[in-house]
């Protein structure tokens, strides 16, 4: 199988980080020369780029996601996404999503089997406080040298269509990396202090897709999705488990 390579940024909030393995993981590509827009929400697990003592149920926020892919062939897609999240800020994505079993969302029919593999790498480094602006990344008692994180995934979904417009799914994923803190203890002066967090998590998921075919050159998909991951808690390394649900609108256009 071959493998889908995605690099994307990890947004920063207040104090924790969030993960963006919240998608919709439709087991299908557009199609050749076929462009999708699409738009989504759900939310996204927030950890905490040191362990501390603090909190060990789920942390989860709001975002909002649009993503914009063209099928360069019909078993592959070139995708680009970018996510805002309510409480933090934005995420870009780019990727490829390769279709192994099964025909693209054009071509679908009534008792077809489809499955898509993706691989994904998530990572940022440099960012950093300014010593000449009093306001801080995280708070004031730690001014930021460098944080960075190196994240990978891998998910496979299956589905089956029912109906010609009707596609249920289901599939899972594995996410590996590391976060790494240096700041200051005390502001720019203070202590300085190298920490690391260990990112080792795994999920499943499950949706159905509602695709309206209006011609040969215009669909209207519309996913629901529900994700069970577990990943370390915001602030102890034993993982625990992240729900959410995600909801998506696609429009896609036929350029063949």
């Amino acid at each position: 199988m071959r493998l889908l390579i995605i690099a994307s940024f990890l947004l920063l909030q207040a104090c924790a980080i969030t993960v963006p393995v919240r998608q919709t993981n439709s087991p299908q590509t557009n199609g050749n020369n076929v462009l999708e827009y699409t738009t989504s929400v759900g939310s996204s697990p927030m950890i905490e780029p040191e362990v501390s003592s603090g909190l060990e149920t789920a942390d989860n926020h709001g975002d909002l996601v649009h993503r914009i892919s063209y099928g360069i062939t019909d078993s592959v897609d070139l995708e680009y996404e970018m996510g805002v999240n309510f409480f933090s800020g934005s995420q870009s994505v780019l990727g490829l999503k390769y279709q192994w079993i099964g025909t693209p969302s054009f071509k679908t029919k009534e008792g077809d089997f489809h499955s898509t593999v993706r691989l994904r790498y998530m990572g940022f480094s440099g960012v950093k406080d300014d010593p000449n602006k009093e306001e801080t990344i995280f708070d004031d008692s730690k001014f930021i040298e460098n944080l960075s994180a190196d994240m990978y995934s891998i998910s496979n979904s299956f589905g089956y269509s029912f109906f010609d417009s009707l596609m249920g799914y289901g599939g899972f994923q594995y996410i590996k990396g590391d976060i790494n803190f240096r700041y200051r203890d005390g502001g720019p002066t203070g202590t300085l202090i190298n920490s690391s967090r260990s990112i080792d998590g795994y999920g499943a998921f499950a949706g159905l897709s509602l695709n309206i075919k209006f011609n040969n050159v215009f669909l209207w998909k519309n996913s629901a999705e529900y994700e069970a991951t577990m990943l370390p808690s915001p602030t102890r390394d034993e993982n625990i488990l992240y729900e959410s649900a995600s909801f998506a609108t696609s429009f896609l256009f036929n350029f063949d």
